[in-house]
């Protein structure tokens, strides 16, 4: 017998309803590049964002981007002590 696996898509999207409570999703480093994995699930209305990007450029790109539905952090994640910020 083929395996036809290949044709296997897997959705999360397609597996929540509205009687699925609702995902929350933190996206530390938020910034835009491509779309993004809970782009369908958000939009379907199966998730609660909370973005974190401490660029402010960025920021406002997914801001703009993604609308006012979101909870947005504009900081950076870290222990409290003094580090060295390393922009790639």
């Amino acid at each position: 017998m083929p395996d036809d696996s290949s044709n296997f898509t897997f959705s999360l999207a397609k597996l929540l309803d509205k009687k699925t409570p609702l995902l929350d999703v933190l996206d530390i480093g938020a910034m835009i590049e491509g779309n993004p994995r809970w782009s369908t699930v958000f939009h379907a209305g199966n998730a609660q964002l909370t973005l974190v990007e401490p660029n402010e450029k960025e920021a406002e790109r997914l801001q703009k981007a993604i609308g006012v539905d979101a909870r947005w952090l504009n900081c950076f994640l870290g222990d409290g002590n003094s580090a060295p910020l390393h922009m790639t």
